[in-house]
């Protein structure tokens, strides 16, 4: 008899708390819904394919990493969890495939996320398009472990947490227009950046300073604007400050070498508002044998050019 009673109490455990026969769907007592916003939109789907959630405890201490899959999205705009009553923060980041890779996020008290294959040549192409789930829900909290303040949700014992991970970019798109150097005769110079972030830490977004900077350079094409040609380069980069040492480098394509004296993106962005779309007008003059460079300010507002297709 003590077995049969035995599985009568097991049962009817199972019955109270929502998990019964082979339907497990509800058991979970932490909802996670994602949300990205567009103009007041919601355009999750067709931007966000997949989904990584790090579960921290209240110590800053590693729980577990959910991946979301786009089949796992198609039925559900989110993630359920089982959890023990308490603290956790949910950190989130959407598109890390490809070109991009986490590194110690269970280990390391700073988990990164970065370039996969740049680092033996310290050359990266152009970023997947990232997003990161900066403000969770409720009030900031500092964590142990040197881990930055994060959004903390508590897990009530005996009842459910629900709450709303909000995505926005982890990167920048940067465009640059260059003019006055294929006017001189020459082909499309190219554009190079260097010292680019070569990851942020995936807790926030930080420079991770352990993966070092990684340079890009790109191939230009051309862009008439106002009856004359620019060359045009466009890149995405993880997401970087207003204070930064990136540099700008046009590059002839006969020398592979600048042309002129890096420019600085710091001093490029200083009149704008912090955008993540960048937009950099480049003027290329020659006099009395010197290289004469101008960066003038787009006469009104956002251009907003638009690059031919294959760029």
């Amino acid at each position: 008899m003590k077995p049969a009673r035995f599985i009568t109490t097991i049962a009817l455990a199972m019955a109270v708390s929502g998990c019964f026969k082979e339907d497990l769907s509800n058991c979970h007592n932490a909802i996670l819904h994602f949300s990205l916003q567009e103009g007041g939109n919601e355009v999750f789907h067709g931007n966000i394919s997949a989904v990584d959630v790090m579960v921290y405890d209240a110590a800053g201490l590693f729980v577990m990493n959910r991946r979301v899959t786009l089949s796992d999205l198609a039925r559900f705009q989110g993630a359920k969890f089982q959890l023990d009553p308490g603290a956790y923060s949910f950190v989130c980041w959407g598109n890390i495939h490809g070109n991009e890779k986490y590194n110690g996020i269970e280990t390391q008290p700073s988990p990164t996320v970065g370039y996969a294959d740049v680092m033996a040549s310290n050359k990266v192409g152009s970023a997947d398009k990232v997003y990161h789930a900066a403000n969770i829900l409720t009030t900031p909290t500092t964590r142990a472990n040197n881990i930055p303040a994060q959004y903390t949700v508590v897990v009530p014992d005996g009842g459910k947490w629900e709450g709303t991970a909000h995505f926005q970019s982890a990167h920048r798109h940067i465009e640059i227009f260059v003019i006055g150097f294929n006017e001189q005769g020459n082909t499309l110079p190219m554009v190079e950046l260097t010292g680019l972030p070569g990851g942020l830490n995936t807790l926030g977004m930080a420079h991770a300073a352990t993966l070092g900077t990684v340079d890009s350079r790109m191939n230009t094409q051309t862009v008439n604007v106002e009856d004359r040609t620019y060359a045009a380069a466009q890149f995405t980069t993880f997401w970087f400050e207003k204070n930064n040492n990136i540099d700008i480098n046009i590059i002839s394509p006969s020398t592979g070498q600048p042309v002129c004296v890096p420019i600085s993106m710091q001093d490029a962005m200083a009149q704008m508002t912090d955008p993540n779309i960048i937009e950099i007008r480049i003027e290329i003059g020659f006099l009395n044998g010197k290289v004469i460079v101008n960066i003038p300010n787009w006469d009104s507002g956002d251009v907003g050019f638009e690059f031919n297709n294959g760029l």
